[in-house]
């Protein structure tokens, strides 16, 4: 427990305050600020939303490093791939390594890696989901829909079926409960 708060809810303020920052101020220093603190407590944390949060953050900090900001983007990147492998490596918690999987997806298009490759892990993450875990799909969803990339993909057209079609299930199941 943090002096003002519990952890989460202390990380989730600072999460949205970078996310107005960047959004509605575009202050490059001040969001580099709190994301340092978010990054902070989700390091320490073994919680699988502050990783998939810190991803997002990730990702708008990827952005800064392009305009010229001068931002230690690798280092950043190095802490954020060491607690994705330390998510996925425990095979007591398989929803913690879907979760963390499906987020660090989103990541990967930044960092590089072929189109084809981030789908065929999509379409392995969405399968091991179905079945032990409502993953939220959103996310996932509309990368596969607003990243033109990947419609370039081999398997694009199955990834996106699965998708649809899971997503049309969770759906169903939730207006059954």
């Amino acid at each position: 427990m943090l002096n003002n708060g519990m952890t989460i809810d202390v990380a989730d303020s600072i999460y949205n305050a970078a996310w107005t920052i960047y959004w509605g101020y575009c202050d490059v220093q001040l969001y580099y600020v709190y994301y340092k603190e978010y990054e902070k407590i989700a390091l320490e944390e073994n919680n699988v939303n502050l990783f998939k949060n810190l991803v997002t953050l990730w990702m708008n900090l990827y952005s800064l490093s392009l305009e010229g900001n001068d931002i230690p983007l690798d280092n950043h990147t190095t802490r954020l791939k060491e607690k994705y492998d330390q998510l996925i490596s425990d095979p007591s918690k398989p929803n913690t390594a879907i979760e963390a999987k499906a987020a660090y997806q989103l990541m990967r298009f930044f960092l590089g890696d072929s189109p084809n490759d981030i789908v065929d892990d999509m379409i392995q993450i969405v399968d091991e989901s179905f079945g032990h875990l409502d993953l939220d799909l959103y996310p996932l969803s509309r990368a596969v829909q607003e990243i033109s990339v990947f419609e370039e993909a081999e398997r694009y057209n199955g990834l996106f079926e699965r998708i649809v079609t899971i997503m049309s299930e969770q759906k169903q199941n939730q207006k059954l409960h």
